[in-house]
């Protein structure tokens, strides 16, 4: 088994504190913890083969796409976290 890049390490590390800080910070609205589940879950289903930059992204592409995907660049871009 091949070791995580830790370019990826550091991309998701980047992901998961934004979402945790946009989840923390609207915990009084009801529904947002299964907004953060399913975001989640779509990360976790768009993760790079082997854990490599530039691997095929795992996620429901129609095409082989290189990890980060759009939806990983989408999930580290500060306008997602906007209301």
């Amino acid at each position: 088994m091949s070791q995580i890049d830790q370019n990826v390490c550091s991309k998701n590390a980047s992901i998961e504190n934004r979402l945790s800080r946009y989840l923390e910070d609207r915990s009084h609205i009801s529904g947002i913890d299964g907004h953060g589940k399913v975001q989640r879950a779509t990360m976790a289903e768009h993760q790079p083969e082997g854990g490599q930059w530039g691997a095929p992204c795992a996620g429901g592409h129609e095409a082989s796409t290189p990890w980060p995907c759009s939806t990983v660049q989408s999930f580290d871009s500060p306008m997602n976290y906007m209301d």
